[in-house]
């Protein structure tokens, strides 16, 4: 009976699939002695392996994954200290640390090498980038630390430049690998440098579109499209400074024109620029103008005593998370200050406004 009864459960068990997995042999070298070295899934951020270096240098990490992924070698169980970024696709893998500068690949897969080679226009404008702050350096020091307006602009433009030309060679290496996991690896590593705009397009019938990894960029997508210009008003829900829970909503899509101000009393250029949002909000605010405050404070009593030193007389909101609060994520509002104005049906006209710009776009409207 018990010969029975195994027979056919052993036929299943042999019908059943075998599970595909993928092996990994990758090998880091110029570590430092006895470090721990973390190998860390770019898309589940999981912790997938750990050594430790030999007395080389070396890290030898071995083992598999349930399916090709793209990885991160790290000497924190985070992603704070990467030292490669690599694809785990079943190839033996062989990569040096350069301080500084993205690891050198020495063996790999065609796809590592598409990726590394993509990397190449990133390492360029890193080095030029780092020029141009030795070149601000030594400026300091020539002109006693007040560097002229002139020279200051001569220097953005140099970064400017060299922001487009790091763009250019990452959206090389996207159209070029669209079909093979090297543009997944470019998405997941440098996801924030890259446009929205371009993101959203390039996304469109994407291959690998149902990566884990991509999730936070489709959520990015949705928040930048919240402040996009014609964009109607998505509420925030905080306190005011009397700890009286207030609506977004309460002032935007009132009638008026709002420029929501996002700032914090711990933020230097917010504070410099009060002056311009002041002189906006005096010259305008009787003709259909006003500013709410959405602050990034986590302390209260350093909120209240900003409001109170920079005369700030409009109406604020905070949840008191810091980077953390709501704010953040809604808009996706990832550096400040920053500022959205709305129209008075509650739609966003612009971003970003600031200085001459935010006068200049007002005085357009508010004739």
């Amino acid at each position: 009976m018990m010969n029975k009864l195994f027979l056919p459960i052993a036929l299943v068990c042999l019908a059943l699939p075998a599970v595909a997995q993928t092996s990994y042999n990758v090998t880091v070298k110029g570590l430092p002695q006895g470090a721990r070295a973390y190998l860390l899934s770019r898309e589940t951020k999981a912790v997938l392996d750990s050594v430790s270096a030999d007395a080389a240098g070396n890290a030898l990490f071995s083992g598999k994954v349930p399916a090709a992924t793209i990885a991160s070698v790290s000497l924190q169980k985070d992603f704070r200290r990467v030292v490669c970024d690599i694809i785990l696709d079943g190839d033996e893998l062989q990569l040096r640390r350069i301080e500084g500068e993205p690891a050198e690949l020495q063996k790999g897969s065609a796809a590592n090498k598409a990726f590394y080679e993509g990397l190449e226009g990133v390492r360029q404008a890193g080095k030029q980038t780092q020029q141009v702050y030795s070149d601000y350096a030594q400026m300091r020091k020539q002109y006693e630390n007040n560097v002229p307006d002139k020279e200051m602009d001569k220097l953005r433009a140099r970064l400017q430049a060299i922001e487009q030309q790091n763009l250019s060679a990452l959206a090389e290496c996207l159209q070029k690998n669209r079909g093979n996991m090297a543009s997944l690896a470019t998405l997941l590593v440098f996801s924030r440098e890259l446009e929205p705009a371009f993101l959203g397009e390039y996304l469109q019938d994407y291959p690998f579109a149902k990566s884990e990894g991509l999730k936070p960029i489709y959520s990015m997508l949705e928040q930048e499209a919240r402040k996009a210009p014609g964009a109607k008003v998505t509420d925030l829900v905080m306190n005011d400074l009397q700890g009286k829970e207030v609506h977004l909503t309460d002032w935007v899509g009132r009638g008026k024109y709002v420029l929501v101000d996002f700032w914090a009393s711990w933020c230097g250029p917010c504070r410099a620029e009060m002056p311009n949002v002041k002189a906006a909000y005096e010259k305008y605010h009787d003709k259909g103008f006003e500013i709410v405050g959405v602050s990034f404070d986590s302390k209260k009593t350093d909120w209240e005593k900003a409001v109170a030193d920079l005369g700030i007389t409009w109406p604020q909101m905070s949840d008191l998370k810091g980077w953390g609060c709501a704010a953040s994520d809604t808009y996706y509002i990832k550096s400040i200050p920053a500022t959205i104005l709305f129209d008075p049906e509650g739609r966003v006209v612009d971003t970003d406004l600031r200085g001459q710009k935010l006068a200049k776009t007002l005085s357009r409207l508010l004739k």
